[in-house]
């Protein structure tokens, strides 16, 4: 299933983020060179939905999780 809301994107991050059993602080350690600013705050309000993510932080974000865009931007529909 695709998903289309920002909201439930932000969940998804987190959900994958967890899985692989990062915390934010080693998320920021793989995505510093890559998004400016970024810091455990700003991961916080992209998972809780408040801060959307550009097409190019979506790539970023896929490879700091070691997942491809389209598995960042999918998810199994029994979940």
């Amino acid at each position: 299933m695709t998903i289309r809301d920002a909201k439930e994107l932000a969940k998804h991050i987190k959900n994958i983020r967890l899985q692989q059993e990062l915390t934010q602080k080693e998320l920021v350690e793989r995505l510093k060179n890559k998004i400016p600013n970024i810091s455990q705050v700003l991961i916080s309000k992209i998972e809780n939905g408040v801060r959307r993510l550009s097409a190019t932080e979506v790539i970023d974000y896929a490879e700091a999780l070691g997942v491809t865009v389209e598995q960042l931007l999918t998810k199994k529909s029994d979940k």
